[in-house]
């Protein structure tokens, strides 16, 4: 429960750090913490996001059932909350639940963040 608050608090204070309405796709300072300042762990947790989220994503859009659908969401989910990809984390969260609408702006925001990884790693 404590690791759940945590990360609902950073990810409040990543969307308020916004006042201004941009931010990059991806926390650094978040990922940091979580890499313990490895760079070149950070690298590779990177590189490892940007294949598996792939996945994720594609996985999402062929599922066949609700469940499927929500589970591939949910891991997506999971995995930008590692990497602070807070607002991708949003969108695939919507994602998990009947009736979302949104493909093109989870899409989107999982381009971003892949080409903002791709530009620093």
């Amino acid at each position: 429960m404590e690791y759940a608050m945590a990360m609902t608090l950073k990810a409040d204070i990543a969307r308020a750090s916004r006042a201004n309405g941009v931010s990059k796709p991806v926390d650094l300072v978040h990922l940091s913490a979580q890499t313990f300042g490895d760079s070149a762990l950070e690298a590779e947790v990177l590189t490892l996001f940007l294949s598996q989220s792939a996945v994720y994503f594609h996985a999402w859009r062929r599922a066949t059932t609700q469940d499927a659908r929500r589970r591939a969401a949910h891991t997506l989910k999971g995995a930008a909350r590692s990497i602070g990809a807070w607002e991708l984390a949003d969108i695939a969260g919507a994602a998990e639940l009947p009736g979302f609408q949104r493909e093109a702006e989870l899409a989107a925001e999982l381009d971003r963040v892949a080409e903002y990884i791709r530009a620093i790693v």
